[in-house]
């Protein structure tokens, strides 16, 4: 009799633990498929994510103070920095590319062309602190030759990074890449609202015990390469 409640105690117990594990992944997937955050600072720039293959954007630079939800690893209240890049680095191509050659020399047609297709790549970026580690994100607008964090970066780095900081940028897989996101920093005000479909048909499938992005029970959003500001990389687990 003894044997048959302990056994029967163990069933209910293994049930109660896989049912609560089972909710909170399915919370989990649910969080992951938005992102939604306002708050202040200063600055101008506007993007429009749609994917991190597809992010144009306007503007300069923002930095504020954002309260919201980013994703399970950035939730609650945190510093960002906003940098749009294409602008302003097509601009000094173009400076560039007339100062090096003179007016009987210049192709005004290539100059054009190869400014155009230079600014197609340049990266778009998103540093956000949490306490004394800062992760770094790229986006450009086609996202086909994203320009390495330690050089792209480093301007800004010299401003954001203090002494002791962890610098991060996540490894991304298809599944975390695929926000489809408006945000932007007017003067003093700064919001943001997106939703991930990728990230969607991960929920809805894991509603049926599967999970096809492979994040159940993972306790971090991303994995992480730590990120010298100025130079070496080094491998580092995420949170």
């Amino acid at each position: 009799m003894i044997r048959r409640c302990v056994a029967a105690i163990s069933v209910v117990a293994l049930v109660s633990g896989a049912g609560c594990a089972y909710g909170a992944d399915r919370m989990q997937d649910l969080a992951d498929c938005f992102r939604l955050s306002a708050g202040y600072g200063l600055g101008l720039t506007a993007s429009a994510q749609v994917t991190d293959w597809f992010s144009p954007g306007v503007g300069a630079a923002s930095r504020t103070q954002t309260f919201g939800f980013l994703d399970r690893d950035v939730h609650g209240a945190w510093e960002e920095s906003d940098v749009i890049q294409t602008p302003r680095l097509a601009y000094e191509g173009l400076a560039l590319q007339l100062s090096e050659q003179s007016r009987e020399q210049m192709d005004e047609g290539g100059v054009i062309a190869r400014l155009a297709l230079d600014s197609l790549n340049l990266p778009n970026e998103r540093w956000v602190r949490t306490g004394g580690r800062i992760r770094v994100e790229q986006f450009a607008l086609f996202n086909v030759m994203r320009s390495a964090v330690p050089e792209g970066s480093s301007w800004l780095a010299g401003l954001v990074v203090e002494p002791g900081d962890v610098v991060l940028t996540p490894v991304k897989d298809v599944w975390q890449s695929s926000f489809v996101e408006l945000s932007g920093t007017v003067v003093a005000v700064h919001a943001r609202l997106g939703f991930n479909p990728m990230q969607c048909v991960d929920f809805l499938a894991g509603l049926f015990g599967f999970d096809p992005a492979g994040d159940d029970r993972r306790a971090g959003f991303y994995e992480f390469e730590r990120v010298h500001p100025f130079g070496e990389n080094l491998r580092l687990d995420g949170p």
